[in-house]
């Protein structure tokens, strides 16, 4: 089969924006904060295993989403012959490089502008009025490198706009797209279980500077394509799925905040699987139809909510009388509230500059 089907396609389009808000559920995180020490598992139990749900399982499918996504649409149409490699990186250069560059720019003034006026609420060790050029340019790769100086080891966070980890190491990863297409035709599936199981066992967190996460997903989308069998292997399976990410859910949910890494990205596999699998099953059965303004702004949404959502969970909880019904329902509605404004936001802006901004999408 060469490209994607139309139930693929679909199942894509209307994943976009969830997976965006769920990002956002994972910056308005109230557990890890050190700000709201009130909020505890025994004194706020409800507010506490929502977020905990939320924040911690659920979204944490998300980014390894788009890492499949990236891998299956970059080999939709199965193996890419040496000729199009060419083709393929000169394009990315306004989804991937143009995009990435504008957000942090923007960011940077953001962060300098915020710092100006809220000194006290950027954690950074270094002012952006503090820089030299060397730090200008490491805030492009990770801001590890400007807090704690530049060093031979990995990206350990993302850039002056944080989530855009994910934007860089999907770059590094369509350059080595060529070896792993190699890896894949001549290993097949003995590569992705290797590739998954050095990420589920922890062996190595990081190769090439990018972490292994983003090597995993992508590699399983590099397959789906390569193999020409897009999601319907995924739906094949898709109750057993289903099935184990559940289970998986209600042990994380028991043990709680007890680590168990191993646990924890079992859940996120098999949580992008049953994702997949339920978004399949709504296109095939429902046939849904989505207005265009939301796949289209989710990369918007995306690279946009960083410290919008920071400022607003951190305004809304702290205005808010300390009731836990009160407080979830804050945490439930800023990142619904600001996905929502965002994509009015994109929906203003001109067509060229939702072009560099959302890389054409």
């Amino acid at each position: 089969m060469k490209g994607l089907s139309i139930e693929d396609q679909m199942t894509i389009e209307i994943l976009r924006f969830p997976l965006a808000i769920l990002v956002i559920y994972i910056h308005v995180d109230l557990i890890t904060t050190n700000q709201f020490t009130y909020i505890t598992a025994g004194s706020m139990p409800v507010l506490w295993g929502g977020d905990f749900l939320i924040s911690k399982i659920i979204a944490q499918i998300s980014v390894p989403t788009f890492f499949l996504f990236s891998g299956l649409l970059l080999f939709r149409n199965g193996v890419i012959v040496s000729g199009e490699w060419k083709m393929k990186w000169k394009k990315r250069i306004s989804s991937l490089l143009l995009p990435y560059f504008t957000w942090n720019i923007i960011y940077l003034f953001l962060v300098a502008i915020s710092q100006f006026c809220l000194p006290s609420r950027i954690g950074h060790s270094k002012t952006i009025a503090s820089y030299d050029m060397w730090d200008f340019l490491l805030s492009f790769i990770s801001m590890d490198y400007v807090d704690n100086g530049f060093g031979v080891r990995p990206f350990l966070i993302g850039p002056i706009d944080l989530p855009l980890w994910f934007l860089r190491d999907l770059m590094v990863l369509v350059m080595l797209a060529p070896i792993i297409q190699f890896l894949l035709f001549r290993l097949k599936g003995l590569y992705v279980l290797v590739i998954v199981g050095i990420w589920l066992l922890g062996i190595y967190k990081h190769i090439l500077f990018i972490g292994t996460i983003g090597l995993c997903f992508f590699s399983l989308g590099a397959y789906l394509g390569i193999k020409g069998v897009g999601f319907r292997s995924i739906m094949r399976y898709g109750k057993i799925f289903i099935f184990i990410f559940l289970t998986c859910v209600i042990a994380r949910l028991c043990i709680n905040e007890r680590s168990c890494e191993l646990l924890e990205k079992t859940t996120t596999l098999f949580g992008v699987f049953a994702c997949i699998a339920v978004a399949c099953h709504i296109v095939n059965k429902f046939n849904p139809r989505v207005s265009n303004i939301y796949p289209k702004s989710s990369f918007f949404v995306y690279a946009a909510h960083y410290y919008l959502s920071i400022f607003a969970i951190r305004l809304a909880i702290s205005m808010s009388p300390k009731v836990e019904l009160i407080l979830f329902f804050d945490y439930l509605f800023i990142p619904i509230f600001l996905g929502i404004l965002l994509v009015q936001a994109y929906r203003l802006c001109p067509v060229l500059l939702r072009k560099i901004l959302a890389g054409g999408r």
